[in-house]
């Protein structure tokens, strides 16, 4: 008889690789097979008849079975946190655009446009103010200009704005700042001011006055095509509103780029 000996036991057969189990209690095992003389063991072995000749040693095949320790080769990629290439172009071009207000989106409506409850910034471009009140904001803007209008994908685009600071911006100022794609949300986070302005090159404290400024953006050439809609809403270290902006950019396929605040 053939003896056989072995150490563990076969686990399941697990998942694809591509779509590897994030069970910690399934322990990978390799298996090999070994070959050895059945005459090194010590076992009976009976002699052979008179007038026939000597056997061969059996084989033993024995089956030895070791823990694999996983490799990253096994495990199924995961999903990467990169932000979408526009939202980081957004967020560069909120940025610029309200920079007179010291900050990444800083505006407040004119007394014209209070008049005629028309909540479009002045100037070439798509950005709107929120519709709430804007009587308390710290921030008053004159124009703000986009060239090209509208802005196409992997091209520079040059954001020209200017306004009025009425009080100091000190650090510890604060945005919150939501992108969406459709109906899905990109980003919904509250960001730090002060680091925002930093991509028109500005830096905090912000003194009052009057501030112009002209940023330049390389938009990515890769940009999904749909709407977006961007809001964002500014305040002080001590909550007081500084102001709050939105805009609704769209991307198409057969025109590369357009924003448009009429959708």
């Amino acid at each position: 008889m053939v003896a056989g000996e072995g150490k563990g036991a076969c686990p399941d057969q697990g998942p694809p690789s591509s779509i590897q189990s994030d069970r910690s209690d399934v322990v990978p095992m390799t298996f090999s097979l070994r070959t050895q003389p059945r005459s090194l063991l010590t076992t009976y072995q009976p002699k052979p008849l008179a007038g026939t000749t000597s056997l061969s040693p059996p084989i033993i095949l024995t089956l030895n079975i070791e823990p694999r320790t996983p490799t990253s080769t096994h495990r199924a990629s995961s999903t990467t946190s990169r932000p979408p290439l526009f939202a980081t172009a957004v967020i560069a071009f909120l940025s610029a655009g309200l920079a007179p207000a010291g900050a990444s989106v800083l505006v407040q409506r004119d007394q014209s446009v209070i008049v005629n409850d028309d909540l479009k910034v002045p100037g070439d471009s798509p950005l709107e103010l929120c519709p709430k009140s804007h009587d308390e904001d710290i921030v008053t803007i004159d124009s703000v200009d986009l060239s090209p209008n509208p802005p196409q994908a992997g091209k520079e685009l040059v954001i020209k704005a200017s306004g009025t600071v009425r009080q100091n911006i000190e650090k510890g100022a604060y945005v919150l700042l939501q992108v969406k794609y459709g109906l899905i949300r990109l980003i919904s986070t509250k960001a730090d001011l002060c680091e925002q302005i930093e991509n028109v090159d500005l830096e905090c404290p912000i003194e009052k006055g009057v501030l112009t400024v002209t940023k330049s953006v390389e938009l990515p050439n890769e940009i999904p095509s749909g709407k977006y809609t961007v809001f964002a809403d500014v305040y002080t270290a001590d909550d007081v509103p500084i102001t709050c902006l939105t805009a609704q950019v769209v991307f198409s396929r057969n025109t590369k780029s357009f924003f448009s605040l009429e959708l």
